[in-house]
């Protein structure tokens, strides 16, 4: 809509991370609507396996468990049907829970390059969708999960901090953008749009369409067990 100009700039900033994607891989398949297939169908990928690693290491669970527990879940499976930009930005999100460090190990030179490599996945998962920074605290709580030694959590959220901060300054290379900026267009484009009607879903109903009515009942019957 012509009117409002305010879209292009929304759109554009807060997933910069897919544009500059898109445009790599429009470099490479030669158009852009393939180039947005491939980068779909590779994120549900990524998305999948290192989901099911991550699975495996906090609770254990068999990958072969894990996967058909994700491909019965509807919220999981249509991810990669459509065109969506969270899609890419959950596929490098997961990637850094998959990629962190064992915290139950000393620390060495390759956790701490493995974990800044983890920063600049979840910096990645950011500018791809800027809501992406919720994954931060569930990477935290992971930690804590797994050991409560605090030097080891204090070195890892460190070199996390390092490679976010390197990715997060992306745009302001190749753009003339911050991320400071990219949330400020976020909350005035939000701000824009608060008064206009919109249709309303409960969140019980989302959780039952998300996860489908055969989990509910395993969740349910595992819950007793």
């Amino acid at each position: 809509n012509v009117l409002y100009p305010i879209h292009t700039e929304y759109f554009y900033l807060s997933r910069i991370g897919v544009v500059y994607l898109l445009q790599l891989c429009a470099r490479i398949f030669g158009d852009g609507d393939n180039a947005f297939r491939a980068i779909i169908v590779g994120s549900f990928a990524i998305y999948i396996a290192a989901s099911l690693v991550v699975a495996r290491r906090y609770s254990g669970v068999s990958l072969r468990a894990a996967l058909i527990a994700m491909l019965m879940t509807p919220g999981i499976v249509s991810l990669g049907f459509f065109f969506n930009d969270k899609i890419v930005s959950d596929a490098f999100a997961i990637l850094g829970l998959a990629v962190l460090p064992d915290l139950r190990v000393p620390w060495t030179l390759k956790s701490a390059a493995k974990a800044v490599a983890v920063g600049v996945l979840f910096g990645l998962a950011i500018l791809a969708r800027t809501d992406g920074f919720l994954i931060l605290p569930v990477a935290f709580s992971l930690m804590l999960l797994e050991t409560r030694n605090v030097r080891a959590i204090f070195m890892t959220l460190l070199c996390v901090s390092a490679g976010l901060c390197l990715a997060i300054s992306i745009p302001s290379v190749l753009s003339g953008v911050n991320i400071l900026q990219i949330y400020q267009i976020g909350r005035f484009f939000q701000q824009v749009h608060d008064d206009m009607p919109r249709g309303h879903v409960s969140m019980a109903m989302l959780v039952i369409i998300f996860l489908g009515l055969p989990n509910l009942m395993l969740l349910f019957i595992g819950g007793r067990i």
